[in-house]
């Protein structure tokens, strides 16, 4: 049962980046992210690597932030 959750979690959570990572190249209007690279000239890219290098963080992020309030 342990080993079941263990392999369990890490596909939940790569899901949870899919589907936020989804969300986020489909929204039109994004806010400036905290973390830029562009200084905030280009917040899709901005975005982008935040996915990218701080992965399951960025997803809860944007999740609470933005997600919960356009849809």
């Amino acid at each position: 049962m342990f080993f079941l959750m263990l392999l369990l979690f890490p596909i939940v959570l790569i899901a949870f980046w899919g589907w936020m990572f989804w969300e986020m190249t489909q929204n039109k209007n994004l806010p400036p992210c905290y973390f830029t690279v562009t200084n905030r000239t280009n917040t899709r890219y901005d975005w982008t690597i935040a996915f990218i290098f701080l992965s399951a963080f960025t997803a809860g992020y944007y999740f609470f932030t933005e997600y919960r309030y356009i849809h």
